[in-house]
Formats: C-alpha cells, structure tokens, sequence
C-alpha cells in the first residue's frame, strides 16, 4: 500500500523486494506530469534519496535533463543557439569537431550530470599521445565544448563547467615559417610574365593579403588615385545549411577575421602598374563575353566574371611553383614572403602588424621574429667594424 506524503511531494511504496518513491517534478511539453523515481533496499533509504534530490532542487542543482549526453547537447547548442550567431565558417569548424571529435568518440555518450574534468582531460591526453593530435587542435575542442557547456550551464543542464579544470599542453615546437626567397619570388613572378594570372601574384607579394581578401577584392576597394587597397571582406566557400541548387557548399563574402584585418594597405608602383593592365585586360574581356559576363565588379575572377574558387586557385599555384621548379610551400607562405621582405628592409614590427592586420602583436613577433640566412651574415659582419 503506497504511503502518500503531504502537499504532494509524493509517494512512497513496496516494490519488488524493496522501496519505491515517486515525487512530480513539474510537466513536459504537452502539460503531461513528470515523475521522479527513486529505489532503495530500505523505506529509509528512498526516503533520504527523496530529501537529497528535493533539498538540491530547492537550490537549483538538479539538471534539466539528466539523460541528455555531450553530443546531444553540443549538437542542438550549435543548431539552435549559436547558428544564427556565427559566420558560416566558424559554423562549419565548429561542426567539423562535432562529427569529428565529440560523436566519433566516447566522450559524446557521457552524460552531462555526469561529464567531470576528469574525463575530458583523459580524453584529450589520447588524442595527443596515441593519436598523435596537436595541443592547438585540442585547445579548438576544449573551447568549442566549453563554450556549449557554458550555455548548458546558463539553461542548468549543468551546475558547473569541466572544461574549466582542463590542463591542456603548450605547443613545444612552434610550426616552421615558410617563406620563399628573393630569387625564388622573382623567378615565380617572371614566368607568370603576360600571364593573366600575374597581377594576382603580383598583389599578394605585394600587399600581403589572405587568399580570402584576395578573392573578395573589387575595384571598388582600389584606389588608384591614392595607391591604396581596402581590406573589408573575405571569400570563402562553406557549407550550405539550405542545400541551395542541391549543392553542399558555396561561396560566400563574409567580413574579415578580425576587426584589425578592416585595413588600407599603401600599394608599390609594381602592384599598382599590374593592377592597371590587369584592368584593361578584364575591359576586353567583358566585351568579348558580352552579354554572358557577370558583372560583379571582382578584381580577380573567371573570363566571364565569376568569382575565383580558392580551390581552383590553389592548384593553379602548385602548377606554378611546379614550372619553374620552386619548392611547394602553402599559398600563405606569399604573405609570410611579404612579412619577410618588409622586416629585411628595416620596417618596424608595429608598422608589419598593422599592414597584415594582426590584432594582437605579440602575433607579428612570434611568427615573423625568424631571420634569412643573410640577415645573420650582416649582423655578424657588422661586428668587424669593432675589432
């Protein structure tokens, strides 16, 4: 017979061969009760589980849902919460580490009630020791779950975050700055000579700019007058959440990385000589394409003005580098080329900073403090002059 407890905290009756308590905790989405079952060998013992469960819920400790898992959550965080909130590009790296990260291992079936900094920090010590994964990947993981457990939090899916007692390791060994050398410039953009590709490379080696910027450049954005270039956007190609045409992806203009990447960046005559034939060139090609070309004012872009696909642009530079021989290094290695010939000749690294639109400076010394053989051979030689 069920014992009934007052002011309908509950009840409490023989069940199997123990105890069994029941307490409403409120109703679901459709009004319905839902209940909270509790089990003991003893009456006493459902009783305290009783008393403990509702003593936390008088200060908000109890979980919302107490069946959700890590992936679940993090799966309907980024869905719901923080869809219309981010760029389409950070949606897709976000989504990325779900699938990759979070569902395809065990740590997505954890339970939130659960999940302790203990088993997010045993997680990514496999990653880095026997998957061989760096610490900047696993810092990306841990941010973009703690970030989901923070609203977790703010909704009391959870009482505290555990990404928070994370030790993640630093990176020991800083990635290799890749540059080409002056010949190597030369001799890339000498065999680009009448090309229609030339002023492209001509402007990277130039100004520096991410191959994004590069690609979302209108003629708007150049100054002719004034030998200036704007930087306010960037190209890239993402997911298509709406499956557009029935295609995965598209490319999408989007603003830059950073609020310090909104910059003007002052043009040699080289650049500025290149980009004024390159626009005589799209002059003819706008009449040959006549009423075919899409006039979307693009500085770089197809023969009949479509927008340039980094991809496309990619292999057309390993063809380039193949054709005269030059080593492969990463098309960012043109802008760490464009750091280098600025730090060769003098220029401050405040001024660097700025042109490449590094928001944080110790950025800028990290990565362009390295120096060209020749550097060092002038620096030493600058010693004889004590002796």
């Amino acid at each position: 017979m069920a014992i009934k407890k007052s002011n309908g905290e509950g009840s409490i009756n023989k069940y199997n061969n123990g105890w069994r308590g029941s307490i409403t905790t409120g109703r679901n989405e459709k009004g319905k009760l839902i209940r909270k079952q509790f089990y003991g060998k003893t009456k006493t013992e459902v009783v305290r589980k009783m008393e403990e469960y509702k003593a936390k819920d008088i200060f908000n400790l109890i979980p919302i849902d107490e069946t959700i898992t890590l992936e679940e959550w993090v799966e309907k965080w980024l869905n719901i919460y923080k869809i219309n909130e981010i760029k389409p590009s950070s949606y897709e790296k976000y989504d990325g580490i779900l699938r990759n990260y979070v569902k395809g291992y065990s740590i997505g079936k954890v339970k939130l009630k659960e999940l302790k900094g203990m088993h997010l920090q045993k997680f990514y010590n496999n990653l880095i020791n026997k998957e061989g994964k760096k610490p900047t990947l696993i810092k990306s993981i841990n941010k973009m779950i703690g970030s989901a457990l923070s609203h977790a939090q703010k909704e009391s899916y959870i009482i505290a975050n555990p990404t928070k007692a994370v030790i993640i390791p630093k990176q020991v060994d800083k990635p290799k700055i890749e540059f080409f050398k002056i010949d190597e410039q030369k001799n890339l953009l000498s065999s680009l000579k009448d090309n229609r590709q030339e002023a492209f490379y001509i402007t990277a080696f130039g100004t520096g700019m991410r191959l994004g910027e590069l690609l979302a450049l209108r003629w708007t954005d150049v100054d002719f007058e004034k030998a200036t270039i704007c930087v306010n956007k960037s190209m890239r190609r993402v997911q298509d959440l709406k499956q557009e045409n029935g295609k995965r992806t598209k490319l999408i203009e989007q603003t830059p990385k950073t609020q310090s990447s909104y910059r003007t960046i002052p043009l040699p005559i080289s650049v500025l000589k290149a980009l004024k034939a390159h626009k005589g060139r799209q002059a003819e090609e706008k009449l040959l394409a006549a009423d075919v070309y899409e006039n979307d004012n693009f500085v770089f872009c197809t023969e009949i003005g479509r927008p340039l696909d980094a991809k496309n642009v990619r292999r057309a530079y390993e063809r380039a580098l193949n054709s005269v021989d030059i080593r492969y290094r990463k098309f960012h290695a043109i802008r760490h080329t464009y750091a280098t010939r600025l730090f060769e000749q003098g220029v401050p690294i405040k001024t660097v900073q700025t042109l490449l639109g590094h928001s944080n400076f110790n950025t800028t010394l990290d990565i362009y403090t390295h120096v060209t053989e020749d550097e060092k051979l002038k620096g030493v030689e600058v010693l004889d002059s004590c002796f």
